[in-house]
């Protein structure tokens, strides 16, 4: 808007000679005005991609059956949670396993009792005592097994809590964050507004009696110009300062009673020039050509 404003000032300038100027009075903002909407900026917290499946997993977790784990693994065939639940259908099979060892074992050292108290053969309470031997073996084994998997699905539920607990530190670090730049850009709004500023408050300029920036030429014109409206002069205003120019500015000098150099058409005489009337009794029919005596 501002550019626009000062275009419209050149504009005028030129088209009047030099002789208008607008000025311009106002309190325009420092911020910003899109002609085009911007797109809106999503604010605060955004939804979780993994939340389905975490809450999935924990209603899994809950439950704890094969056949809940099962199918979960064929919904999320992939992923963190994928192998989690892979350590939880571990843990589930070690220990089917252990309570299968533990029934087993269980079995033989009841045939081993039985066979003692019926007072079966010695080779026979041999082999039964052997069998009740391997099958605790197997329950030992299996019950350790057990343990193992039990501590790794421990551990992956451990690595779960712990990166879900960082991901939701995240968010509050960067919402805390976000909030803290919003309150700092309102903060600078409200100082920007309470303090006065010189390009968004222009009062009262008064105007120059002189035009800014004007190239010799056109002030040479300007001055041609004024010399017509005052009659000590007939030729065009052509910007082109010539003996015809002189000998007009000499006769302004003896009848103004100023003393500019004829020879230079300058900003302090073209003031001068405009600060006499136009054509009167004393100014009319005094030309470059004819001489004075001729005018009244």
């Amino acid at each position: 808007m501002r550019k626009a404003f000062g275009f419209v000032r050149d504009g005028v300038l030129k088209n009047t000679s030099y002789k208008q100027e607008p000025y311009v009075y106002g309190s325009l903002g420092g911020d910003d005005v899109p002609l085009v909407p911007a797109k809106p900026v999503v604010t605060g917290p955004q939804a979780n991609p993994d939340s389905e499946i975490r809450r999935d997993y924990e209603l899994a977790l809950q439950l704890g059956t094969r056949d809940v784990w099962t199918a979960f693994l064929n919904r999320y065939p992939s992923g963190f949670y994928t192998d989690l639940a892979k350590a939880q259908l571990n843990r589930i099979a070690a220990e089917d396993a252990r309570a299968a060892a533990t029934e087993k074992a269980r079995q033989a050292e009841d045939e081993k009792t039985r066979l003692v108290a019926e007072r079966a053969k010695k080779a026979e309470q041999e082999k039964a005592a052997a069998a009740a031997k391997a099958a605790e073996d197997a329950r030992l084994a299996a019950e350790k097994a057990k343990q193992i998997e039990e501590a790794k699905a421990a551990a992956a539920e451990q690595r779960r809590k712990d990166a879900e607990a960082a991901a939701a530190k995240a968010l509050a670090d960067k919402l805390a964050k976000d909030k803290a730049a919003a309150e700092l850009a309102a903060k600078q709004a409200a100082e920007k507004q309470a303090s006065p500023n010189v390009e968004q408050n222009i009062a009262a300029v008064t105007p120059s009696s002189t035009p800014p920036a004007m190239s010799p030429q056109e002030t040479t014109r300007l001055v041609q110009s004024e010399l017509r409206r005052v009659g000590c002069l007939t030729a065009s205003a052509d910007g082109d300062w010539n003996a015809s120019s002189q000998r007009s500015l000499t006769l302004f000098n003896k009848y103004a009673g100023t003393k500019f150099d004829p020879k230079l058409a300058s900003i302090n005489t073209l003031d001068a020039i405009k600060a006499k009337p136009g054509v009167s009794a004393r100014w009319s029919a005094i030309t470059d050509s004819r001489p004075m005596a001729t005018h009244v």
